[in-house]
């Protein structure tokens, strides 16, 4: 037996049986750890930024840095890593000066240059 709702403003739901509401609960708790989820991303993709480090100038050994794509060699020459505030702080106790690179700021030739 189906008993209607007497309330005008709810006509679509019925007294009897009471709807079962556990999948709108589990879709709404999906729903919420998705977007904490993507909070969690988003906050570490904004931990990451783009340093210059410049190796110690008596360097005489080359030595890895780690970086967010994994080791880059260092020797004499800047380099611009993305790097996150613990890999700098490693970087700067490997000898190396490190800084947060501006913007427009690039090493070296452009990738783009057209040869005239």
């Amino acid at each position: 037996m189906k008993v209607p709702t007497f309330d005008a403003s709810q006509t679509t739901e019925l007294a009897w049986p009471v709807r079962d509401r556990t999948l709108a609960r589990l879709q709404n708790m999906e729903q919420e750890a998705r977007r904490q989820a993507h909070i969690k991303r988003q906050e570490e993709i904004a931990r990451w930024k783009r340093y210059v480090v410049t190796p110690p100038t008596n360097n005489t050994a080359m030595f890895t840095i780690a970086h967010q794509g994994g080791d880059a060699g260092v020797y004499r020459d800047v380099q611009i890593l993305i790097l996150s505030p613990e890999l700098a702080e490693a970087a700067r106790e490997k000898g190396c000066q490190v800084r947060l690179a501006a913007d427009n700021e690039t090493i070296g030739l452009p990738t783009a240059v057209g040869v005239i």
